[in-house]
């Protein structure tokens, strides 16, 4: 009775773990809507700017927001064109004038400061005494303005969030949890399929030496799969979208493998491993930031592999074994990520934040470089595109968000 109380107790403990985890999954999903491209309004006239602009698509026409500065923003000497005036440094208050700049171009409206150039022609820009200018400062703003309108309009930033439908990225242990997902040929292959929600993930290892040594993503990923490469595996990541079939190479040192899918009508994936091809061959290239994410999972991680071997418990009774374990080394074989350039540039010198970065966490999202957008599951950096922005001529220009991406 003592033991099935104790057991019906630790029962409970585990389910309410479970509940929790279950509900702190939750909330991830809810953060990934709040964090993703997350478009902060700077300026309190960027909503009346948002509805002009608005009406302006509506009809044709585009907008161009021109911000004019004051003279004493521009030059601290034309304080002394007003009697009495007690100068005031005006620098912070150029903020006001880069926040409208800055909500306008993540709309996608051309907008410019021309503050700049009327410095460039001071002192003489603005009248005696007078806050409006002189010929000479409305010919720099002229000349300002047409500059701007003669380059491309900025490209349109996304709304937040993820698309409806769309999960984000599951974590590490989400992957080494879930039970493996049955596709055809993928124990030949000795590599491991594992799916949550539409994210896939095929992990294949070094063994028999026969070493996997890169992944070719041909179609079906929309540009959003994250394929790893270290000394012991290749992994690829991947969300796989009902109308799109998935059609991927994965290389080894001697041959190469065609892994291809399509969702099932049970809303599973229903994959399979082709034949051994030597001409999809492909020799081992690990890229320097690759090399690191390897060395920083190691180093945050501790994961061993081991060689292990039975040996008998008792000389007597040679069929009941045990086993032990010997020449264990670091590992980063279960190792999956991407994003590294833009995870790299955010967290140089941070190991467990690049680790989390690349694995796609919402506590260590990077910074994208300009031009490019955070997209997909992952947060991953793309090039931003449009009508004004086209994508090379091997990329498609893919919808997000209400913005597109180069994939």
């Amino acid at each position: 009775e003592q033991l099935a109380q104790r057991d019906g107790q630790a029962a409970e403990r585990v389910a309410e773990v479970l509940q929790r985890d279950a509900s702190l999954q939750a909330e991830r999903q809810e953060m990934a809507q709040a964090l993703l491209n997350r478009r902060t309004r700077r300026s309190v006239l960027t909503p009346m700017l948002a509805d002009l602009h608005a009406y302006c698509v509506e009809r044709g026409v585009e907008l161009v927001v021109v911000v004019l500065p004051i003279d004493v923003q521009v030059s601290d000497a034309e304080w002394a064109k007003y009697p009495g005036a007690e100068p005031v440094d005006m620098a912070p208050s150029l903020a006001l004038i880069a926040d409208v700049v800055a909500d306008m171009e993540d709309l996608g409206v051309r907008a410019v400061d021309t503050t700049a150039a009327l410095r460039a022609v001071e002192p003489g820009a603005f009248l005696d005494g007078d806050i409006h200018m002189t010929p000479k400062g409305h010919r720099a703003v002229a000349d300002a303005l047409a500059a701007r309108l003669a380059s491309v309009p900025p490209v349109l930033a996304p709304d937040a969030g993820l698309p409806i439908g769309r999960t984000w990225t599951p974590r590490h242990e989400d992957w080494l949890r879930t039970p493996e997902r049955r596709v055809r040929g993928s124990t030949q292959a000795r590599c491991e399929t594992v799916q949550r929600a539409e994210w896939l993930q095929v992990s294949c290892q070094a063994v028999d030496g026969r070493r996997p040594t890169d992944v070719t993503v041909r179609s079906g990923d929309r540009g959003e799969a994250r394929v790893t490469r270290t000394p012991d595996s290749v992994t690829l990541v991947t969300p796989v979208f009902d109308n799109d079939p998935l059609d991927v190479i994965f290389h080894w040192e001697a041959y190469g493998q065609v892994l291809s899918g399509t969702w099932s009508a049970a809303g599973t994936l229903d994959a399979t491993f082709g034949p051994r091809e030597p001409t999809l061959a492909r020799p081992a290239a690990i890229s320097e930031l690759e090399g690191r994410l390897c060395a920083c999972a190691r180093a945050v991680r501790t994961e061993e592999i081991c060689q292990s071997e039975g040996v008998p418990l008792d000389p007597a009774r040679t069929s009941v074994e045990t086993s032990y374990v010997y020449e264990c080394e670091a590992t980063c074989a279960h190792l999956s990520g991407g994003n590294l350039p833009a995870c790299d540039a955010s967290w140089p010198s941070d190991c467990a934040a690049f680790l989390a970065c690349a694995e796609g966490s919402l506590a260590a999202l990077p910074t994208c470089p300009d031009g490019h957008i955070a997209i997909g599951g992952a947060g991953l950096c793309k090039p931003a595109c449009d009508a004004a922005h086209p994508c090379p001529d091997d990329e498609t220009c893919w919808p997000w968000q209400g913005a597109g991406y180069c994939g």
